[in-house]
């Protein structure tokens, strides 16, 4: 009776084991990209729900505030811009602060007209500039392409406090 020993691996076991590490690679790829994507988006809402409260201090400080909103398209990044005053006034004042959006992000307004947030000098909505919606509020609806993942941010109209709703 004789014993072969072995002398490593065949090459039928190099390719399955090659086959199975490339499906887990895959599989880790598209799941980093996705929680990649969401960070990013979390780091943008972050900001933005930052910037809100900074134009609401603000506006208390300065006898208003403003956020304008420049959205992002196809081919470049959006931004938000956040000035101390009234939009309405002639003399602007320097901008306070400044973030970008990301050409990935889709974002929206309730209502849809909204490009301009302005708080009061209470720290309120002020409605001659800023639309509200049915509900009295002004909302911006920021999301991933594709993904059902959606993040609202509420401004109360009467409070001009900031509820974030995040949706799976």
């Amino acid at each position: 009776m004789s014993y072969q020993e072995s002398k490593g691996i065949t090459l039928l076991e190099m390719i399955i084991v090659c086959g199975v590490a490339s499906v887990l690679l895959a599989i880790t790829g598209i799941a980093w990209q996705k929680a990649s994507a969401n960070r990013h988006m979390d780091a943008v809402v972050a900001e933005l729900e930052a910037g809100l409260a900074l134009a609401r201090q603000t506006a208390q400080n300065h006898n208003g505030a403003y956020i304008t909103f420049v959205l992002p398209n196809g081919s470049s990044d959006g931004s938000w811009t956040l000035f101390p005053g009234s939009y309405d006034d002639s003399t602007k004042q320097n901008m306070t602060a400044q973030k970008s959006i990301s050409r990935v992000l889709n974002v929206s307004f309730s209502p849809s007209t909204t490009n301009v947030i302005q708080f009061n000098s209470a720290g309120s909505i002020d409605q001659t500039i800023s639309p509200l919606n049915s509900n009295g509020n002004c909302e911006i609806i920021i999301s991933l392409g594709g993904d059902n993942r959606q993040t609202t941010l509420t401004i109360v109209g009467m409070t001009g406090a900031v509820v974030k709703n995040v949706t799976n």
